[in-house]
């Protein structure tokens, strides 16, 4: 955190996000019950000291929640799980054979917003909830998930809506700190896929959240990729075109009157795992690439990732 901090203060960088709950446990000194209950809470930092830490430096802090991807919760109460028709827990192929947490069970709505609130009591300046979505792919028993009679239950798509508006009334307009969301960022230019994960970027926006953060990464993208008309052979070689068209692609949307502020994901990441030639390191250049493209979008936000959180040294400004 002290190079984070350092960093911060030569660069137009002005929060830090911090993660409060990861699919494998809460990372703070929670006293939440159910955390306790399930034996998740791990305890690496003192909440409020790391705000106040942050707070004496100008920094902002936005405490992320990973919120339906669950694997502790699911196996410790598997009623709170996504199940088949016959009721038996599911685990899913994409999300390392694990079983997730039901986004339809507010059960699930009431623990993760509750560590939300735990985490405005302690100073937090915004909350973003990160995996607000449906599992993907398919299952290790070729079962279909069963959420309830088809014509008689909400889209996958309602479900992550409200879940996010009663968020929203719970701790944006009770407390008055801001409420954020990651979603996929697929979903700006194909809509069959927003369905199918519950993130229908012409909606998901009208939620009343305060900020939308689209993980736009040029890595995400497969090869030969066409945004905005515009074919990309080899996605991670292009960074300020991949990030430019996908917002432009999102643009008409997100331009409707209520629509939640746009603050993307970009890549401060080296994605070596494309193979050879299909990527390019990521340094000072490539990240300020992307900064360029969300300004040149007609967007004024944006959050940099690195799963190792080092970044280079350098002034982000996107010049």
């Amino acid at each position: 955190i002290d190079k984070s901090i350092e960093l911060s203060k030569n660069s137009s960088i002005n929060a830090f996000v911090i993660d409060l709950k990861e699919s494998n446990g809460v990372m703070f000194n929670s006293t939440n019950e159910l955390a306790k209950q399930i034996g998740v809470v791990k305890s690496y930092y003192n909440l409020a000291e790391v705000i106040q830490k942050c707070h004496d430096n100008n920094i902002l802090v936005i405490g992320r929640i990973v919120t339906f991807k669950d694997p502790d919760l699911a196996k410790q109460l598997p009623d709170y799980s996504i199940r088949d028709a016959s009721g038996n827990q599911l685990y899913f192929k994409n999300e390392g054979k694990n079983a997730f947490a039901n986004p339809y069970d507010t059960r699930v709505w009431d623990y993760n917003i509750d560590l939300a609130l735990e985490a405005v009591q302690a100073g937090i300046d915004e909350i973003q909830f990160d995996y607000v979505r449906f599992p993907t792919g398919g299952t290790t028993s070729g079962e279909k998930p069963y959420f309830g009679d088809e014509g008689a239950t909400p889209t996958k798509s309602e479900v992550i809506n409200r879940f996010l508006q009663t968020a929203r009334i719970r701790i944006q307009d009770e407390y008055g700190v801001p409420v954020n969301a990651d979603v996929f960022g697929i979903i700006l230019s194909s809509e069959s896929d927003g369905k199918s994960l519950g993130q229908v970027w012409a909606t998901v926006g009208l939620t009343g959240v305060d900020a939308l953060c689209p993980m736009l990464y040029p890595s995400h993208y497969a090869l030969n990729t066409v945004l905005n008309g515009k074919n990309f052979p080899k996605p991670d070689l292009s960074p300020y075109d991949v990030m430019y068209n996908s917002l432009i692609m999102g643009k008409a949307a997100a331009s409707v009157e209520g629509y939640s502020v746009v603050r993307p994901y970009l890549q401060a990441f080296t994605a070596s795992y494309i193979g050879e030639g299909n990527y390019m390191t990521y340094g000072y250049d490539q990240i300020n690439a992307q900064i360029k493209a969300v300004y040149d979008a007609g967007y004024k936000e944006w959050i940099l990732w690195n799963p190792a959180a080092k970044y280079p040294a350098g002034a982000y400004d996107g010049a």
